[in-house]
């Protein structure tokens, strides 16, 4: 099991993934990347105020992203078979979809929601959102995922990797 995390390029129905990170708790093994636009010609829906946020400029993108082939192979190769946990399901799903769609790959991975899974294991999800509202990170993939791993550490006074069963789902 990740947990998984995925900044876009605004948060329309025409965004696009522009980085992807994700880690795995048990094992602290971990990948992050940009991802390329400029090979997709539809790819072209940029928010200047998401910009903002993740401080992403689309000169970055051109520069030092991987094409999206290469990102879709990364994370296959990576996550194969894994459960990927996300606590921005419904948007990352969506970015992810976009990613595979505009190569025509499958993911060989899933992705689920992080709160469903604090809730069936009877964790609280309110003292996990405190935390993680309470800590201050840059709007960025990597930085965002180790967020909420920590958080979900301080929230539940243990190592959560290890004291949950995450794919028990």
């Amino acid at each position: 099991m990740v947990i998984i995390d995925i900044e876009a390029s605004g948060l329309g129905v025409d965004s696009f993934p522009i980085e992807i990170a994700w880690k795995d708790p048990n094992t602290g093994d971990y990948d992050s990347f940009l991802i390329d636009p400029s090979s997709v010609d539809y790819w072209d829906d940029w928010d200047h105020n998401a910009a903002c946020i993740h401080g992403i400029s689309q000169d970055e993108l051109t520069s030092r992203g991987v094409h999206p082939i290469v990102a879709v192979q990364r994370l296959n190769s990576q996550l194969c078979g894994s459960i990927a946990y996300s606590d921005g399901l419904g948007s990352d799903t969506m970015w992810l979809s976009v990613l595979f769609e505009a190569v025509g790959i499958d993911p060989t991975f899933e992705i689920r929601c992080l709160y469903t899974y604090l809730l069936t294991n009877a964790l609280s999800v309110s003292q996990f959102k405190k935390v993680m509202l309470s800590s201050k990170t840059p709007h960025r993939a990597l930085p965002d995922v180790e967020r909420i791993i920590e958080s979900a550490e301080l929230a539940l006074g243990v190592s959560w990797a290890l004291h949950c069963d995450w794919d028990r789902l």
